[in-house]
């Protein structure tokens, strides 16, 4: 993982600025676009933004910047799997 941070166990590689701005400002290849959108997806929940608006915004960019662009099912389920694995945390820590 050269040029990125270490996850935490079950999380996805945090990026360095520059590379997630340039992700985020030039698209994604096929590869990269589930755990692109996942990225983006937890960075937003954790600014507080509402999942429906996450949602939104992650479709945009999906057609936008996909290439090519996932299914908006497949979207959904990106999401749904970051609100899983924020409350799976939030559980967690309560249990702690």
């Amino acid at each position: 993982m050269v040029g990125t941070q270490r996850p935490a166990r079950g999380h996805h590689p945090v990026l360095p600025a520059g590379a997630a701005r340039q992700r985020v400002c030039e698209g994604v290849a096929e590869d990269r676009r589930n755990a692109t959108l996942a990225s983006l997806c937890g960075h937003m929940l954790g600014q507080g933004l509402e999942p429906a608006v996450v949602r939104e915004l992650l479709l945009a960019w999906n057609r936008m910047a996909c290439r090519p662009p996932l299914d908006d099912d497949e979207v959904a389920r990106v999401l749904a799997s970051s609100l899983r694995c924020r409350q799976l945390g939030r559980d967690k820590s309560s249990a702690d």
